[in-house]
């Protein structure tokens, strides 16, 4: 979805209709070489083991489930992220969870790339980081997680930004603006 002229509209991002389509094309190709290695009467046991069984459950299983989950979410018009004049939500399809990033928490928005992947940094205030640390709920796991993520991207969360329908800087470059609009709307109502 595109930008509002209203400053306090609501955005949607939606997962890229094109770009899903397409990486589930090359999954269920790859899963058609895997059925073409069962079939072939020459080959090794050992390859149409390795590579045509793994590679039509991991690609034909994997590219169906991901193709499915997709068109569901696109069916069912659920954004990826929804970015409100004061929050900022998005969610991970596959579990069915929303997480929520309050801009009063927030001192600014910005774009890292790890390895190959556009990511979208979430800089907390420090004494947000320390309570999320600190948190009782919080795992030894999510705990590590988010210590590898700190030392990656500088960033104790990061949002991907691949594979939307908007660009990661357009979609950072609003946020950013919204939390610049909620500091000043904190600021006045003080």
């Amino acid at each position: 979805m595109r930008r509002h002229d209203g400053q306090s509209a609501v955005v949607r991002v939606y997962n890229s209709l094109w770009s899903s389509m397409l990486l589930g094309t090359v999954c269920l190709i790859f899963a058609a070489g895997g059925v073409f290695l069962i079939l072939h009467e020459d080959g090794n046991t050992m390859i149409k083991i390795i590579g045509g069984w793994l590679n039509v459950l991991f690609f034909g299983i994997g590219g169906l489930a991901y193709l499915a989950v997709i068109l569901y979410m696109r069916i069912c018009h659920m954004p990826v992220i929804v970015i409100y004049a004061d929050k900022l939500e998005y969610g991970i399809p596959l579990r069915r969870k929303r997480y929520t990033v309050c801009f009063k928490d927030v001192d600014r928005f910005r774009m890292v790339k790890v390895a190959s992947s556009e990511m979208m940094a979430i800089d907390y205030k420090k004494t947000v980081v320390q309570d999320k640390f600190d948190a009782q709920e919080m795992s030894r796991l999510k705990e590590c997680l988010m210590s590898f993520n700190r030392e990656q991207t500088g960033a104790i969360e990061a949002i991907p930004t691949e594979n939307l329908s908007m660009k990661g800087k357009e979609i950072c470059d609003i946020l950013n603006e919204r939390v610049r609009m909620y500091a000043g709307e904190a600021g006045k109502s003080r």
